[in-house]
Parts: C-alpha cells; structure tokens; sequence
C-alpha cells in the first residue's frame, strides 16, 4: 500500500456519548516507526481513541488518517495493523490454535518461522479451549495475533495487562524488536517502566484531553529532580529566604533536625545555581535523583493540570516538532 511519512494523523478527534466526552479534541501525529505511549488515568479516553482509529467506534467529530488513509469501512487497511484492545474478546470453545488460525485467515502469516517464535517466547498454551485458560494466558494469544502478520502499525491497548514480570520482560523485547523493523507502535499500559523504556514520546491524557507531549527525557526533566542534603549547623531560618530568592523555580524546604540543617524537595533551577547557594555552607551530604516517568507525571493525573509541560510548547525528542 501506498506509505506516507506520518502513520497516524488525529485532528480535533472527539468522541461524545451523550452529555459525557471521553475524547476532546485530541490532536496527534505519530511518525512511521515511532512507538508512541499514550498514558493517563482510567477513564481518560484510551481505550476510546484507539477503537475509533480501528474504526470500532465512530467519531463524533473531527479526523483520523490511519497509514494515509480513512479507517471508516477500509477493510484493506485492517490487514495492516495488529489490533489488540484492552479487552481481547474471544470464542470460548476455540482452542488458541484455532483462534489463531481463524485471524490467520483474516491476516494473513507471511514469515511462519516468526509466528512460531512468538508462541514459543511467549509460552502461549494452544491445545487448551479459550474458557480454560487464564486471564494471562489469553493475553498470550492476543498478543500472538496482532503481531504474528507482521503488521506495518500495532495498536496495543493494556497490552500486558495479566501477564508475569518474565512475560511482561519478553513483550518490551517484541515491542524494541518491532520499532527496530520500522513498524509503528501506538500503546497504552499502566506498567509506565515499558513506556519508560520503549516509548520515543508519550502523550498525557485526563477527561479526553491531551495535557501533555514530549519525549520521555523531555518529561523527566521537566519534571526536576528530588534533592536530598545535609548541612553542618542550625541555619534553616537564612537558607529560607535565600532558596526562595536564588531557587525561585524550585520547591525546597529546609529544617532543623539535631546540631544540622536537612534541605529536601524538587529542584527545578539549574544545579550550578544549587552548588552555588550551597557553597557558602557546609555540605555533609547532597543527592539528586531524577524522577522515573510515573513520578514526573504523577502531578497530572492529581489536578489534571500542566504546570511545567503544557501540551504543545514540549516538542519531540530527535523527531522534530509535532504541532497540536
């Protein structure tokens, strides 16, 4: 099929039902061979917006260009993605080599050595009906199938949800695999550590609307680092007034615990500016940690808000800009 540089194009996209919006004019580009997280809080309009770009719900408003192409009734377009939604519905008195077959039959398996190697990484159970196996083992499946045609875009909502820490460890690998191959990943996954990882950017959902999108290092840094330090002697009452003077970005406290002062909080200012303020004094202990993903965006789903990353002043990392 015809390709273009943008596999995925969501202007203004918004889904209503009723009085609620679960989508609210959401507005994203995703590049060929990108693996884009998008993330937030349950109920945030996942799930919804990657139904409607398999065209399993239809739009309220706005548009959706999936490979270049219209998603609506495009039966050819769907032998292109691997679908697997948050809920992987089943036959229940399939066994999994037969549902696998029958999605066989709707996308075809070219590379049949790489359809045999995801069942036996993934330990997927294949004589046993559908109804007998567990939650994690049906997930399996799930998996097996969206990747198994080799598609040129994945869609994958809780692609790991029910499955163990081996397991989880071996879909990254599929996930890192398929980025290498030039595929195009679009997932959800409350596991943040798989989009840490894998994700080249990631968007921040709440109530249907997007907050935020960066790279994950763009969010980390702007999230500032968590400080620890110790002084030499009781003199909390004039570091105040200097961190609230030379640190005016950051959010640190200082008090007094025994013969020492503790400093602790978020620094956001520049760490020369610290050392700086900090070397007028005597310094029997600092660390600074840079926030994993969760914690750098934990503040969004808390107040919805964006203080540090709004949505469209944080561009992409090595992919350029994308406007909203």
């Amino acid at each position: 099929m015809k390709t273009t540089d943008t596999a995925l194009r969501i202007r203004d996209l918004t889904k209503r039902f009723g009085a609620k919006t679960a989508v609210n004019q959401l507005n994203v580009s995703v590049d060929r061979g990108e693996i884009f997280g998008l993330v937030g809080p349950n109920g945030a309009g996942k799930s919804t917006t990657m139904r409607m770009l398999v065209d399993a719900l239809r739009p309220t408003s706005g548009s959706i260009r999936v490979l270049g192409q219209n998603p609506r009734d495009n039966t050819a377009l769907r032998r292109h993605i691997g679908y697997l939604p948050g809920e992987f519905l089943t036959v229940p008195s399939l066994t999994g080599k037969g549902l696998l077959k029958h999605f066989a039959a709707l996308n075809p398996v070219a590379d049949s050595a790489y359809h045999d190697s995801l069942i036996r990484r993934l330990g997927a159970e294949l004589n046993r009906p559908i109804s007998k196996l567990s939650k994690g083992n049906k997930q399996k499946i799930g998996l097996i199938q969206a990747f198994m045609h080799q598609p040129d875009l994945l869609i994958l909502d809780e692609p790991t949800s029910g499955l163990d820490p081996l397991v989880q460890q071996v879909f990254l690998e599929l996930l890192l695999e398929a980025g290498g191959r030039g595929q195009t990943v679009f997932l959800s996954s409350h596991i943040l550590s798989e989009i840490q990882h894998a994700a080249h950017r990631v968007g921040v959902v709440k109530d249907g609307s997007l907050l935020a999108l960066a790279s994950v290092a763009e969010l980390r840094d702007a999230a500032g680092q968590q400080m620890h330090a110790s002084l030499e002697g009781l003199v909390a009452h004039q570091l105040r007034s200097q961190l609230a003077r030379q640190l005016p970005a950051s959010t640190l406290t200082a008090r007094e615990e025994g013969n020492r002062t503790l400093v602790r909080g978020t620094l956001r200012d520049p760490v020369a500016a610290l050392l700086s303020l900090l070397g007028t004094y005597t310094v029997q202990e600092l660390n600074l940690e840079k926030p994993d993903l969760e914690e750098s965006i934990l503040h969004y789903y808390q107040d919805g808000t964006s203080t540090d990353t709004p949505a469209g002043s944080v561009t992409a990392h090595k992919r350029g800009s994308h406007a909203l």
